[in-house]
C-alpha cells in the first residue's frame, strides 16, 4: 500500500503496487517547486546560469560561509554573517594635551560583499580628571563623536555602511580639561566590537 514520504508528501509506492506515471510526475512536480539549499564555492556561484525559475533558491558557498538567495534576476545575501572582529584594552589611558589618542582599535575588520551595514559596539568603565570627548573611527574617516563627563562608563552603538572590504575600526579619546584617564583592566576593559547586521 502507498505511504507518503514525511516531509514533501511524495507518494512512496508499496512493494506489491503498481508504478503509476502520474504519480510520479506529480512528484516530480512537488519537487521541482520546492527548492533546496544549492551548495558551492564563490566561483560556482557565479557559475549559476539561473532564471526566473529559481526564484527564491537558496546558495551557501563553503568557502566564505556566506548565504544567498536568488531574486530571480541576481543573488542576494540572505543572512548577517554577524561578529566579524573586536579588540579590548585591559590598561589605563591618560591624556593631557587635547589631541586625540587611540584607546582601543580592531585592525582588519573584513566585511563580505552583500552591501549590509555594520554595528560597532564600544563599551568603557570610568573616566576620571576632566571630561573627555570620544571618536568613532573607520581608517581615516571620523563616523561618530560624543562627550562623556568624569564618572561611570557606558556603551555606545553606531551604525555604519563602509561597503565590502578591509578597514580599521579604532576608538580614540581626547580630554576637554587639564587632564583626564581612561579606566581599563582585565574585570573592566574598554572593548569595540563589529558586526555586520
Amino acid at each position: 500500500m502507498a505511504t507518503t514520504s514525511p516531509r514533501l508528501g511524495l507518494t512512496v509506492p508499496g512493494g506489491a503496487d503498481q508504478y503509476d506515471w502520474e504519480e510520479i510526475a506529480d512528484n516530480w512536480e512537488t519537487i521541482d517547486a520546492s527548492p533546496g539549499v544549492h551548495i558551492t564555492t564563490v566561483g560556482g556561484t557565479a557559475a549559476l546560469s539561473w532564471g526566473s525559475a529559481h526564484t527564491g533558491m537558496f546558495v551557501t558557498q563553503t568557502d566564505t560561509g556566506l548565504t544567498y538567495r536568488w531574486n530571480g534576476s541576481s543573488f542576494e545575501r540572505a543572512f548577517a554573517k554577524g561578529w566579524l572582529a573586536g579588540s579590548a584594552r585591559t590598561g589605563d589611558l591618560s591624556e593631557s594635551d587635547g589631541l586625540p589618542a587611540t584607546l582601543v582599535q580592531v585592525a582588519g575588520v573584513s566585511v563580505p560583499p552583500g552591501n549590509r551595514k555594520v554595528e560597532i559596539k564600544v563599551a568603557w568603565s570610568e573616566v576620571t580628571g576632566a571630561a573627555v570627548e570620544f571618536l568613532l573611527m573607520r581608517d581615516s574617516t571620523q563616523i561618530d563623536a560624543w562627550r562623556h563627563g568624569s564618572g561611570d562608563g557606558g556603551s555606545r552603538v553606531v551604525t555604519d555602511a563602509p561597503g565590502s572590504g578591509t578597514f580599521t575600526s579604532a576608538l580614540q579619546v581626547r580630554t576637554l580639561g587639564a587632564s583626564s584617564t581612561v579606566v581599563a583592566a582585565a574585570n573592566k576593559p574598554v572593548r569595540i566590537d563589529v558586526a555586520e547586521v
